[in-house]
């Protein structure tokens, strides 16, 4: 989930670097542009605003609330950006 366009430009440019990321739920605020659509697009993955999603797939197939653990998106985040500073 991103809540800000530079973070979602950022997920974006790192996307070949994670083949599993297919879906990205973006805040209702933010407006996303052509090009953010169209990389997206490229990667074959799906841009999601959140009470969109919400409202079609949240209301419907309620889920048990599962827990972050350590090694969800924040360390997906934090792996790709330790793994470009030992690229530089």
């Amino acid at each position: 989930m991103v809540d800000d366009e530079a973070k979602l430009t950022r997920v974006l440019g790192f996307a070949g670097e994670c083949p599993s990321l297919k879906h990205i739920v973006v805040m209702d605020d933010l407006q996303l542009t052509a090009e953010q659509q169209e990389r997206a697009a490229a990667a074959n993955i799906q841009l999601h605003k959140y009470k969109e999603l919400l409202a079609s797939v949240g209301e419907t197939e309620l889920q048990e609330d599962v827990p972050p653990k350590p090694t969800d998106n924040y360390i997906i985040w934090r792996a790709v950006v330790n793994k470009r500073r030992r690229q530089k």
